[in-house]
């Protein structure tokens, strides 16, 4: 029993450096306005990202479609 015991007060203790950890972090992302412009940076980098990997299926695609027909007039299946 005593080791049950001891694993229930670890869990507890686990628990609330658990939650001052995330009050600490929480914290500290709200007193530091650099995160925010570093985040909003970091988002605008993202949509620049996938805006570039739309380009580049859609031009992946155009290539592909012209490789199908390059070989389908040469006589090979795609």
């Amino acid at each position: 029993m005593n080791f049950f015991r001891r694993i229930k007060e670890l869990r507890a203790e686990d628990r609330v450096a658990i939650e001052n950890s995330q009050a600490l972090l929480e914290e500290a992302v709200r007193t530091d306005p650099h995160v925010e412009e570093m985040h909003r940076l970091a988002q605008e980098k993202l949509r620049e990202a996938e805006e570039q990997a739309r380009r580049l299926q859609a031009a992946d695609h155009r290539n592909h479609y012209s490789e199908s027909l390059t070989h389908a007039f040469r006589g090979r299946t795609a």
